[in-house]
């Protein structure tokens, strides 16, 4: 059960200088986002920003040239400090804290199973994030391959789960909260997608995005694990924060799971909206 449950909740850590206002020009349209053209709005709004190098903070990263890696990695760390925030023109929305409606997880070993949904989590410390590499491999439209090396100083995770599993047919079961503090957590994101055609337009479709961070250092809180056995949840959180390096070990496919589902999503709002050649320019 302490194996299902810490899996869950990890599912949900999906993982630099403080965040800034953006000062965004008038070439954006207003866009409500109450109304019945909200998406084409902010599809328009992300197009011209990209177009113009949004408001110039950022520099035109030509594929053909030395040093794209540099400079794409450079880009990619000014997106973080500037839209940790959010920006609303763009139907971008704020990833520090980043928040993750709910995930669902289905755990079944040899001598246990569960599922286990997890709700209103909140995710802190991306604003914070270090851009160490980036890496591409553009060459092939059906195989693109992109990779981005990281170091995030701390992250704490919190909200709200309910688990249902048995251990050697034994039932076990909690609802209640749950935090998770991570430190010194680096790794590389690997995004796998391939070219796809929409109305004469190529655009990139992410099939996978690939994680397996490494953790310095993890502490786990979560209430009411054992059904209101007060004395037995705080003998199983102290043997998982005691152990946590071999639970991880052992969990980190099944949150890598939960991360792909996620972020895969997150990334295809934006690449399916901006051309391919407008993101990564040949010349």
């Amino acid at each position: 059960m302490l194996q299902f449950v810490l899996a869950a909740l990890l599912a949900t850590s999906t993982l630099a200088a403080p965040s800034v206002s953006v000062q965004w020009p008038s070439i954006f349209e207003p866009c409500d986002n109450s109304g019945p053209d909200f998406g084409d709005c902010a599809k328009h709004n992300l197009q011209t920003a990209v177009l113009n190098f949004s408001a110039g903070i950022f520099k035109p990263c030509a594929t053909s040239r030395p040093d794209f890696g540099d400079c794409a990695k450079q880009n990619l760390q000014t997106a973080v400090l500037n839209f940790s925030a959010g920006v609303p023109e763009l139907d971008i929305p704020p990833f520090d804290p980043i928040f993750v409606p709910v995930v669902l997880l289905d755990y079944k070993r040899e001598n246990a199973e569960g599922k286990m949904i997890v709700r209103n989590t909140k995710v802190y410390g991306l604003k914070d994030g270090e851009i160490l590499d980036f890496r591409a491999n553009l060459s092939d439209p059906s195989n693109l391959l992109i990779e981005v090396d990281f170091r995030l100083p701390s992250v704490f995770v919190e909200g709200q789960y309910k688990a249902q599993g048995k251990i050697v047919g034994f039932p076990l079961g909690g609802k209640g909260v749950y935090n998770i503090s991570l430190s010194e957590v680096t790794g590389t994101w690997g995004v796998q997608g391939e070219l796809v055609t929409i109305a004469g337009d190529q655009y990139l479709q992410v099939r996978h995005v690939n994680i397996l961070p490494e953790v310095g250092d993890m502490k786990i809180y979560a209430s009411n694990l054992f059904t209101g056995n007060e004395e037995l949840n705080n003998a199983a959180l102290q043997f998982v924060n005691t152990y946590w390096p071999a639970f991880y070990k052992e969990m980190l496919p099944f949150a890598a799971k939960g991360w792909d589902e996620f972020l895969s999503g997150v990334l295809n709002k934006l690449f399916l909206q901006v051309p391919f050649n407008t993101i990564f320019p040949a010349n």
